[in-house]
């Protein structure tokens, strides 16, 4: 099922002419992965601090982003929690929004309703970072 993604990642920290627009090809999901289509993703200023390097990322070349939601496309053989075509909105350390086609561990993910559009699913996973501590 080797497919092709449309990512944008760094290779070095820097301006942002550093992030570069590229096709990857992405294999099937982990064991306890989830295999997502981002449909929605969300830019957040945290990410200028992973481009420049004020925030480290694990290495490079490394895809950035933290907030996306999207369809399951494929899931791993261990994945009981989440089927096909379910909406999911990914918490992750690993930072990949980025990406037409992350894949993300089924156990860091919300399902969300079908009947609400994705727009409005994946703005409510941004609630708790617009609450007052």
């Amino acid at each position: 099922m080797p497919t092709t993604a449309r990512v944008a990642r760094i290779h070095e920290y820097g301006p942002p002419e550093v992030l570069r627009f590229e096709d990857i090809v992405v294999g099937e999901p982990g064991d306890d992965e989830a295999l997502i289509r981002n449909t929605v993703i969300g830019l957040n200023f945290v990410d200028v601090y992973y481009r420049r390097g004020s925030l480290p990322v694990p290495a490079f070349p490394a895809i950035i982003g933290d907030e996306a939601a999207g369809v399951v496309e494929a899931v791993g053989k261990n994945v009981k929690n989440v089927g096909s075509a379910a909406t999911l909105i990914p918490f992750s350390a690993k930072r990949s929004a980025y990406s037409d086609m992350p894949s993300f561990s089924s156990q860091s993910a919300i399902c969300c309703i079908a009947a609400l559009p994705t727009r409005t699913r994946a703005s409510g996973s941004l609630s708790d970072k617009f609450s007052a501590q």
